[in-house]
Order: C-alpha cells, then structure tokens, then sequence
C-alpha cells in the first residue's frame, strides 16, 4: 500500500471506492483496534483485536473525515485531505507492520 496524495490518486479510483475497500478489509479495523489501545491507554483485554468490524471502521472514518456518506469524500476537499491523512498513516502502520520500514 503506497501513500495517496491529490496528485497520485485516478479518476477512476475515487477516494470514497478507496475507503470502502479499505473498511472492508481485515487490515484497517484492526489498525483501529490498536490505535485505540496506544491513543487511549487501553489494555488488550479491554480492546482486543477484532474489536472493530468493517462497520465500525466505517463509522469511525466518516465521523473522523466529516462526512455522512462516502461520496461526500469526492466532493468535500476537507474531507480527502481528511482521508488521505488517515489513509497514509494507515499505510505507514501497514508497512511498518510488514517490515517495509
């Protein structure tokens, strides 16, 4: 997973086609699930790794990006650059993950 940014990311994939393929993977909720326990302080029993699903991820990555529906990241300049932060920061993590980094 590469970073995104306004000049790298096609037409033809928009950023909200990108969100929802994100939300439904395994990856990003569980990207969530360990953010939560660094952000917070959270232990694993309180947070354990499934603890969000791709509709949680959902939830959290519109809320987070301030949005109501995924055309709106299309559409509302401050919600891509919203998204692409979260998505960098996810790849970073996925990469750091994987030994990339």
């Amino acid at each position: 997973m590469k970073p995104v940014s306004f000049t790298n990311v096609r037409a033809e994939d928009s950023v909200a086609a990108l969100a929802a393929k994100m939300c439904q993977g395994r990856e990003f909720p569980l990207y969530l699930d360990r953010r939560q326990r660094q952000k917070f302080g959270k232990t694993e029993d309180e947070c354990p790794d499934g603890s969000h699903d791709g509709m949680q991820a959902r939830d959290w990555l519109c809320k987070a990006c301030g949005v109501r529906t995924w055309s709106e990241l299309d559409t509302s300049p401050q919600a891509t650059e919203a998204f692409i932060k979260i998505y960098n920061r996810f790849a970073r993590w996925q990469a750091r993950r994987i030994g990339k980094i």
